[in-house]
């Protein structure tokens, strides 16, 4: 009765640490496509022109329709 209980403890364990681990993956590959988009964001803006507010507005709407994508 107590190995029953011990595998199944080492079962949930393993089992949670994996569904965390995909979790953090999915986090991680968000945020990579983030920073591809708002890497093109800044690109498509001539370094010449001086930094205001419509390139954080891009970067920011992007990111918000990102994010409600990845839900």
């Amino acid at each position: 009765m107590e190995i029953r209980v011990v595998i199944f403890m080492i079962f949930c364990v393993t089992f949670l640490i994996f569904s965390e681990g995909r979790k953090i993956s999915r986090r991680k590959e968000n945020f990579d496509r983030l920073l591809a988009n708002s890497s093109l964001t800044l690109q498509e803006n001539p370094p010449s022109k001086p930094k205001n507010k419509t390139g954080v507005f891009t970067s920011w709407s992007t990111w918000s329709r990102c994010s409600r994508k990845c839900r």
